[in-house]
C-alpha cells in the first residue's frame, strides 16, 4: 500500500468500524464475534484495496461481513445438535423491545440480512441484492418473509392484544 491508499483505508477503517460493528452484531448477536468478523472482513478489504474495481469499499466490507457470517454459519450449521441443546422459545409473547429484538435474532440468516440491510441501513433492493449475491426477487421475498414473522410477534404481544 502506497502512504496515500493506506492514509484513506485507515480512514474508512476507523470511520466505518462501528457500522460494520452494528451489521456484524446483528448478524451473529455476540459482541465477541461481530469484533472478529468486522477485523475479517477490514483485512480482506486491506488486501483488496488496490484493486481497481472497489468502487464502494464500505459496501465492499458489508458483503465481506455478510459472505464470512454465511460461511461460519454453514460450518457451525454440519453439527449435530441434541435435545439438550435445543433452546425452547418462550412461551408468552414479547412484552419489550429486548423481547422483540429476540425474535429479530431467531428469523432464518436470509431474512435477517434481507430486514436489517433494507431497514436498519436503508439500503435500496438492487444494493441488498449485491450484498447478498441473489436478484432483486429474492431480496423482495426474504424481506417480506422476515417482516410477517415480526408482524405476528408484535401482533401477539399484551400491548397490542386491546387494539384488534
Amino acid at each position: 500500500m502506497s502512504a496515500y491508499s493506506r492514509a484513506a483505508f485507515d480512514d474508512l477503517a476507523t470511520g466505518g468500524w462501528w457500522t460494520l460493528y452494528r451489521f456484524a452484531l446483528v448478524l451473529t448477536s455476540s459482541p465477541t464475534d461481530a469484533e472478529d468478523l468486522v477485523q475479517e472482513a477490514l483485512m480482506r478489504l486491506a488486501m483488496q484495496w488496490q484493486r481497481s474495481d472497489i468502487q464502494n469499499p464500505e459496501a465492499y466490507a458489508r458483503k465481506a461481513l455478510f459472505n464470512l457470517h454465511t460461511s461460519r454459519w454453514r460450518r457451525l450449521r454440519r453439527e449435530v445438535l441434541t435435545a439438550n441443546d435445543i433452546p425452547e422459545r418462550a412461551a408468552a409473547p414479547p412484552e419489550s423491545t429486548l423481547e422483540i429484538w429476540a425474535e429479530l435474532q431467531r428469523l432464518p440468516l436470509r431474512q435477517l440480512a434481507a430486514v436489517f440491510l433494507r431497514y436498519y441501513y436503508d439500503m435500496p433492493e438492487i444494493e441488498v441484492a449485491a450484498v447478498m449475491k441473489c436478484s432483486v426477487g429474492t431480496v423482495k421475498s426474504q424481506t417480506s418473509r422476515g417482516l410477517d414473522k415480526l408482524r405476528q410477534v408484535v401482533a401477539a404481544s399484551p400491548a397490542n392484544a386491546g387494539r384488534e
